[in-house]
């Protein structure tokens, strides 16, 4: 009933044209010489320029789902902060960072609802974070690898559209294409490193958050399973690199091009011609 009430409470708020401001020299970076530890700190702020279609109603707190890295790095407000809304000071639905307790389960984690017409993100410490990485902290379960492999022999076997090798396809679905064969490759890669490596600490995975017994489970089950080759793998990258090289090298049908005006890589677009996947691109380019 909170959230339902809350919900129609705010609803005549509706952000327009939002503004991103990034500062580096804020309150919070290192003020001592010989003390780097901080100098990479930033505070990203969000205006999200607060519109409403009822002038009689307040105008602050509109509210705006945060993912859970965005709730870590909201700034606490200050008590006299002018974002705050009024129905957030005076219930316990709201913590002090303008993140309610009205929250969702997503693939991110427990996704909550924020009370503010500005968001400042403390974006520190990310020298001290993991770097990034293509794999999961853990392993697949043991149960589930049986099935990752029966996908694996033949999704690793996909051959690209010949009309996409040729650079003559069309660019937003020609990424989606390539961005599943190199998932393909990389969820092939960590199922090998899994069977090859006998003990956690020398695989893909964080040895502080695998123990070492559900790591030898994991291993043991992808020990069982019949993987793509390291032949077939490479079949698959020299594709995948046939593929993505053809848009940059000059040779694609349909070519990008440097936007003098605006700046950035555009592509030339493409007349095509020709049945399915075998036509390519009629018109000509300077």
């Amino acid at each position: 009933k909170g959230y339902v009430a809350l919900l129609r409470q705010k609803a005549h708020l509706f952000p327009a044209s939002p503004t991103l401001d990034i500062d580096y020299n804020n309150n919070n970076a290192a003020t001592n010489d010989n003390d780097n530890s901080n100098t990479n700190d930033a505070v990203v702020s969000f205006d999200w320029n607060v519109q409403t279609t009822d002038p009689t109603k307040e105008s602050e707190g509109m509210l705006m789902f945060a993912l859970p890295h965005h709730q870590d790095q909201l700034l606490l407000k200050s008590d006299d902060d002018s974002s705050s809304s009024s129905s957030s000071s005076d219930s316990d639905d709201s913590l002090s960072s303008g993140v309610t307790k009205h929250c969702i389960p997503t693939f991110h984690g427990s996704t909550c609802l924020v009370e503010a017409n500005t968001w400042s993100l403390q974006d520190g410490n990310h020298h001290n974070s993991p770097p990034q990485s293509f794999v999961a902290d853990r392993p697949p379960e043991p149960w589930a690898i049986p099935a990752l492999a029966k996908a694996l022999a033949t999704d690793i076997q996909y051959q690209l559209p010949a009309n996409l090798l040729k650079g003559a396809a069309d660019t937003y679905f020609s990424g989606k294409t390539l961005a599943r064969l190199a998932r393909v490759i990389t969820v092939a890669f960590e199922m090998k490193q899994l069977a090859t490596h006998d003990a956690v600490g020398e695989s893909l995975y964080d040895s502080s958050i695998v123990d070492a017994d559900s790591y030898a489970q994991s291993h043991k089950a992808a020990k069982k399973v019949d993987l793509p080759t390291d032949d077939t793998i490479l079949m698959a990258v020299a594709q995948l690199k046939q593929a993505v090289q053809v848009w940059v090298d000059g040779t694609a049908a349909s070519p990008y091009v440097y936007d003098r005006t605006w700046g950035g890589m555009v592509n030339c677009g493409c007349t095509y011609k020709g049945h399915a996947d075998q036509g390519t691109c009629t018109n000509q380019f300077p």
